[in-house]
């Protein structure tokens, strides 16, 4: 299969890195020249010119997701009939539609968001190794084609991800809030709820696991809790009543209703294995 990369970021080319792995024909772009570069000199891509992206089977468009849609708006008129066209940007709602409207008739458009990434960005942190046993969701609506569908789960699949799962755009962006969004929303207040110089010396590993993805890519997330600013909200405003309620057993020092709440959590996560 042949591919062409928009985009080589941490995402894009830790794409590239896997695909070529698997020996598939791989073409890339990047705004930034000394990228392109460094993926033509490690032969990541096999070339970075653009009339590629009309010959292409397979174009991952691996871009902010303004960013997306303004490339999809200039460079449409390339794709080709029958070709599959799908990004990975973190938010559904106000882009798909966009891009489905944007789509040249009998070219496959299908959205896709890998639940996996690193908390330093760029292509110097490429690493296939970020998609073994790690989620990906496929976003299926009514002008998803069955065919493009299966073929995109079957290549995310042959990269190492554990399982895909198809979403429509308002469920993704519901669960991804939950699932992606709040913990980053969390470990930056967590961050920044000290300002303690000394407070190093007092952590140990929950804290650093807990805050490691405050170093956060703030170009990429702002876009991220804006554009999904509805939703997250609400995530929000329930993880502060599940603060709010243990506070009020502290307070109340009700240690027998404290420890069943901590048993049912346990109960809960033990549950969900070593997802």
């Amino acid at each position: 299969m042949k591919v062409y990369i928009v985009g080589l970021g941490l995402i894009g080319a830790s794409y590239a890195e896997s695909l070529n792995d698997l020996g598939h024909t791989v073409y890339g772009f990047d705004q930034d020249p000394a990228v392109v570069d460094q993926a033509l000199k490690e032969k990541l891509i096999e070339t970075s010119h653009p009339a590629m992206i009309g010959e292409v089977d397979l174009v991952i468009i691996a871009l902010y997701p303004k960013a997306t849609i303004e490339f999809i708006t200039t460079h449409a008129h390339q794709f080709k009939v029958g070709q599959i066209i799908t990004d990975v940007t973190g938010i559904k709602k106000g882009i798909v539609t966009a891009i489905e409207a944007m789509m040249p008739k009998g070219v496959h458009y299908v959205s896709h968001h890998p639940m996996a990434g690193k908390e330093h960005s760029g292509y110097a942190f490429k690493d296939k190794a970020l998609f073994y046993g790690a989620n990906a969701i496929v976003i299926k609506t009514c002008n998803t084609a069955k065919t493009a569908a299966s073929k995109l789960k079957e290549c995310l699949l042959s990269m190492g991800f554990k399982s895909v799962t198809d979403a429509s755009i308002e469920e993704h962006d519901q669960k991804v809030a939950y699932t992606s969004q709040l913990p980053h929303a969390l470990a930056m207040a967590l961050v920044n709820l000290e300002d303690d110089a000394t407070i190093l010396r007092f952590t140990g590993n929950s804290f650093r696991d807990l805050t490691r993805i405050a170093l956060i890519n703030e170009v990429l997330w702002g876009d991220v809790f804006i554009e999904n600013r509805h939703i997250l909200t609400d995530k929000i405003a329930r993880l502060v009543d599940e603060l709010t309620m243990i506070k009020t057993l502290l307070e109340r020092s009700d240690k027998e209703e404290l420890l069943g709440y901590m048993q049912a959590v346990k109960k809960k996560r033990d549950s969900y294995g070593r997802h």
